[in-house]
Parts: C-alpha cells; structure tokens; sequence
C-alpha cells in the first residue's frame, strides 16, 4: 500500500472520529429521548414530555438519567462535554456511568476522553481497552438485533482502532490490525 493511500485513509477516519466528537452526535439519542426533532441549535416539537411545562430538555434527561434510563445517561455525558456549561470531569462520570450498563456508545466515547485527556489523565492503554470492549460488544451478539447507535459506536470504535495500530498510538504498530479495522469500519455501514 503507498503512502499516500495510507494518507488517504487516515485523513478519512480522522475526518469520522472528528464528526463523531461535535455536539450532535447525540441528537439522535436525545430526540428518542424526548421525542423532538433535534438540531444543533436545540429542541423543538417534544411531544412526549414526563414534566411540567417550563422544564428545560436538560433537567428533562438528567431526570430521566437519574430513573436509571442509560441513554439519557450517555446524553448527560455528552451535555457536559459539549453543552453551555462544560464540565469534562462530570462528562466522564455520567459516561463511565452508562458504559458500567454496557451502553456501547458510552464506552466508546469513554475511550475518546482517555485518549485525548478530556476529564481525565491521557490513558492511552485505557483507550484502547475501551475501544475493543466497544467492538466485543457488538460481536457478542447477532449483528440484526443490534441498534443504530451500537453499530455506529461500533464504526467509531474501528476508526479509533484502526488509527491507533496504524500509528502504534497506545499499542504496538500492527498494519494488519489497523487494516482489519478499517475494513471492518467500512463494512459496518448503515
């Protein structure tokens, strides 16, 4: 393989993982949530509201989270990573939190803040540790039964794998891993 399509591909999965790191990234999730067509810019057309009027969509999901409903704890996560008032230590509870559950998007968003340090120490081996409980979790079971955001997580886990073999980041350098990856990240489209 020249470089270049090295260059290529790795400029590709660095592109997904950035996407994977905006705020909506859990827009989906949170529009199940509460049942709202959601942007970027935030919530409109909830129809399935649990709380009094008046109520902001954050309280409604921290109360939801704190029901135990692992989606909205995985969504707390992501509000305190991305949201108004960031607080990457709290992100990294409300994940750790949902990924104890087996919420594959968590643990694979858990991953990110050990690889980059978001909340936490720069925990490399942890990343990866994480990223591959992401990937076992989706070949532990039939693939047709697996959700959307378990498949997409699945994706990102691959690309972070991927990116890391190629590079030897967090493990040693293995370009056949980093291919298998890669290939499995392609093939796991939805």
């Amino acid at each position: 393989m020249c470089i270049k399509t090295i260059y290529n591909q790795e400029e590709e999965l660095l592109k997904d993982l950035y996407d994977f790191s905006k705020p909506e990234q859990a827009c989906g999730v949170i529009q199940r949530l509460l049942g709202a067509k959601m942007t970027p810019e935030g919530l409109y057309g909830t129809n399935t509201r649990t709380l009094a009027p008046g109520v902001s969509d954050e309280d409604e999901i921290f109360f939801m989270a704190r029901r135990g409903d692992v989606e909205a704890i995985y969504c707390m996560g992501c509000i305190c990573r991305e949201g108004v008032h960031k607080d990457l230590k709290r992100s990294v509870k409300w994940f750790k939190e949902a990924a104890q559950k087996g919420y594959a998007l968590a643990l694979c968003a858990l991953g990110f803040c050990y690889n980059r340090g978001q909340g936490v120490k720069v925990n490399k081996a942890k990343a990866i540790k994480l990223w591959l409980q992401t990937v076992s979790l989706e070949d532990s079971n039939d693939c047709a039964t697996k959700s959307q955001t378990h498949r997409m997580a699945y994706r990102k886990a691959c690309a972070s794998l991927s990116l890391a073999y190629r590079r030897g980041d967090g493990v040693q350098k293995d370009i056949s891993r980093a291919d298998y990856y890669q290939q499995e990240h392609e093939m796991k489209l939805f």
